[in-house]
Order: structure tokens, then sequence, then C-alpha cells
């Protein structure tokens, strides 16, 4: 399968339904933990990011999609809102263009960058 919009939009919905669903594992399966730099912190900010908030909404909507030598790359514009789990904290609100590259393994394109973070501070 070539890299195409199409191809880039199967992946990220499977993040979107993995957040709003808080399902850690089907998340995380859309990214490439081999080739992803720095997957082990991203895999802690998840697991803190999805135990803190509840509920949280992802939208997104595809702007540009290229390929870049083996990988394919995607400009997003993405909103995400999250509420507190305990109310004890504001809500989070994100409102950005985000960059993200995809390389295709066995199983697929995955993700392995995803600029700024979605999950960090």
């Amino acid at each position: 399968e070539e890299f195409s919009e199409a191809a880039a939009s199967k992946v990220l919905q499977q993040v979107k339904s993995g957040v709003e669903g808080k399902k850690e594992r089907r998340l995380l399966s859309a990214f490439d933990e081999s080739k992803m730099d720095g997957y082990l912190q991203f895999q802690d900010q998840v697991r803190a990011f999805l135990r803190r908030y509840d509920p949280i909404r992802l939208y997104y909507r595809v702007l540009q999609t290229s390929v870049a030598g083996e990988k394919g790359v995607a400009l997003l514009e993405l909103q995400m809102e999250a509420e507190p789990a305990d109310g004890n904290a504001p809500p989070v609100r994100k409102d950005q263009q985000v960059r993200v590259e995809f390389v295709r393994g066995k199983q697929g394109w995955k993700i392995v960058e995803w600029t700024p973070g979605l999950f960090g501070p």
C-alpha cells in the first residue's frame, strides 16, 4: 500500500479510537516501537495521560500528505479536549498543527514521529 491520505487516516483513526476509548494497547499499536525514538518515554506519557483525563476528545483533519524517502508524512490540524478525571485541574485544550511521520512495516503503516508531542506537558 502506497502512503496516501487514506493510509494516514486509517492509522490516525486507530489513535483517535484508542485515546477516546482509553484503550492504551490500541493506541500504542499505531506506533512503531522499534523505530520510534523515545518510545518507552512516550509509552509512559500515554499511560499517565489516559489515567489523568476522562473524557478525552480528539479531532483531526489531514491537511497534506507527502513521501520523504521511505517515510510518509502527514500534516494535520489537531484539536484535543481532555477533562481531568478527578476534577482537580483545569481541562486541557490543544489546537495545533502537527507533523506525523509514518513508516511501512509488515503490518502496514505505523507512526514513528509526532511533532509537537500529543501527550507530554
